[in-house]
């Protein structure tokens, strides 16, 4: 899973890429402070992998990971590149999810934008940048396409149309032909996307903004959280694993990455399934809906090509017997072909040329 950190200047971003990812990108009260994308990868706990490890014996465990991307602060006007310019708009492109972060606190030690804080405003701001982003790419596109009955025109035409009205895509039903045709532009605004609240803990008003861009969430049909990023990156920069813990304990704080990477599961369809290989076992992120060859895909794209069957059984059935080669010959294994839709928490046995 990639998810793409954007959002006004100064609204905390570097600050929540460094408290998900224990990172040290640079944050400074001044726009702009990043230039060149953050990119950091964490891995994300699973304690069925660790089921799975121990009942398979296997030296080796692989998280499935995800990777964040932080990108420079946009302004009104990036996507016609003022501020830093629509170029750093491309480095969100091929993301799974945006996190949209919105400032929800009041401090006269931080600058900010505006003189007033308001996550509605603020919002609204950063989804124009997108939606006209989306629309230079379309309408580029569109100026490419000479056949006037294309069915790829047609579609783009009422993506363009949608656009036009300052819809969002995400919000607009599409067929499976539509989304197949759109799948390549990597469309913004038809990326899942959260709106996190940076927050000050224990402060009405910021609760009060916070709740505001939870309503806004609903709107857009995005998914919201609530976290306050100055202490989750106190809590991230902590070595000890009970230290942690403790801090948490003490100051009520939630942990921001659990906590997202489970709105992201939840929200927009993501599951896992397992492998056992080469004394390595291993989980995998995909989209609810995912076939067997597309999983295969997942791993190595030489599985996929040379694709024959997959052997399927759910890990808690699997659980019960002493090994895989019992649950097996016991027929509870299933063999599935290439058309077969993954299950969450099934572990997969790709057999391929």
């Amino acid at each position: 899973m990639r998810i793409g950190i954007v959002g006004l200047p100064n609204v905390g971003k570097s600050t929540v890429f460094n408290a998900l990812t224990s990172g040290s990108a640079p944050c400074s009260n001044y726009p702009f402070c990043t230039i060149e994308p953050n990119v950091a990868i964490v891995e994300v706990p699973d304690k069925k992998l660790d089921e799975l490890a121990s009942f398979s014996r296997t030296k080796e465990k692989k998280y499935t990971t995800v990777e964040f991307v932080d990108i420079a602060g946009l302004i009104k006007g990036a996507s016609k590149g003022e501020g830093l310019g629509n170029k750093f708009l491309s480095n969100i492109r091929n993301v799974d999810v945006i996190l949209h972060v919105v400032r929800c606190f009041l401090d006269s030690q931080v600058s900010h934008s505006f003189e007033e804080i308001d996550p509605i405003r603020d919002t609204d701001i950063i989804n124009t940048e997108l939606l006209l982003s989306d629309m230079e790419l379309i309408n580029n596109a569109l100026a490419k396409i000479k056949k006037t009955d294309s069915k790829d025109k047609q579609i783009l035409e009422k993506i363009g149309q949608k656009l036009n009205k300052g819809e969002l895509i995400r919000n607009t039903p599409l067929t499976a032909e539509e989304k197949t045709a759109l799948k390549g532009f990597q469309l913004l605004t038809l990326k899942p996307c959260v709106y996190l609240a940076n927050i000050k803990e224990d402060d009405e008003k910021s609760a009060s903004f916070a709740e505001k861009l939870h309503s806004k969430a609903k709107e857009d049909n995005c998914a919201s959280v609530a976290l306050s990023a100055k202490l989750n990156e106190e809590v991230a920069h902590l070595s000890d694993e009970n230290e942690k813990e403790e801090y948490r304990k003490e100051f009520k704080i939630e942990d921001g990455l659990k906590k997202l990477i489970e709105i992201c599961y939840n929200s927009f369809g993501f599951i896992t399934f397992y492998t056992i290989a080469n004394e390595k076992a291993s989980s995998w992120a995909i989209m609810k809906g995912t076939t067997a060859i597309e999983s295969a895909g997942k791993i190595h794209s030489d599985i996929e090509k040379g694709f024959i069957k997959v052997e399927v059984i759910s890990l808690p059935e699997l659980l019960k017997f002493a090994s895989y080669e019992e649950a097996k010959n016991k027929g509870r294994v299933k063999i599935e072909g290439k058309e077969y839709i993954v299950n969450d928490a099934e572990v997969l046995y790709f057999k391929f040329h």
